[in-house]
């Protein structure tokens, strides 16, 4: 009877040491490194300028994946030539516009493939300072833009902001 209590526990005690979450799927979500980042541009102006505040509204929300120098846009903000710079047989060039009343004063990027999906996730993290006075006809737009690793042709890209207060310290959230 001894041999056996003393079997129990150590069976017991086995059968969690074995049981433990060992997992040897790949993860779902990967990192994926950036190549480079440009600081985000932003332009000011009023808008009673409506025909350049039809053009930003033309370009809100959108993104773009840039695999070669042909397919650059005309922008609001007009041609960047470090974009033209770019090796586009070894990178991609991903681009965001956002029409706002924000002020933005930070930006982080994140960059991940999602291999259950098959699809591209790039976040950009904005820490936000004033909002514009609501009764204040200017308008803020803006680029974000960065380099990453030659995608496919075929690549499902997904592009999104995520905000947060303004002044947080990147370093502290790891």
């Amino acid at each position: 009877m001894k041999k056996l209590m003393w079997l129990l526990p150590s069976l017991l005690i086995l059968f969690c040491l074995t049981s433990c979450h060992h997992n040897e799927e790949p993860p779902v979500e990967v990192t994926l490194p950036i190549a480079d980042i440009f600081i985000p541009a932003t332009v000011t102006f009023d808008r009673s300028d409506t025909e350049f505040y039809e053009k930003c509204l033309e370009w809100d929300n959108k993104s773009l994946v840039v695999n070669s120098i042909e397919e650059l846009p005309e922008d609001p903000l007009g041609s960047n030539d470090y974009f033209k710079k770019i090796n586009f047989s070894k990178s991609t060039l991903l681009l965001y516009y956002s029409l706002h009343r924000l002020q933005y004063v930070t930006c982080k990027y994140y960059f991940l493939r999602n291999r259950i999906e098959q699809s591209y996730n790039l976040t950009i993290f904005l820490g936000i300072g004033n909002l514009l006075d609501e009764n204040s006809t200017e308008r803020r737009f803006t680029r974000f833009a960065v380099v990453v690793p030659k995608l496919p042709e075929s690549a499902n890209v997904s592009i999104g902001i995520s905000y947060t207060s303004g002044y947080a310290d990147w370093e502290d959230e790891k």
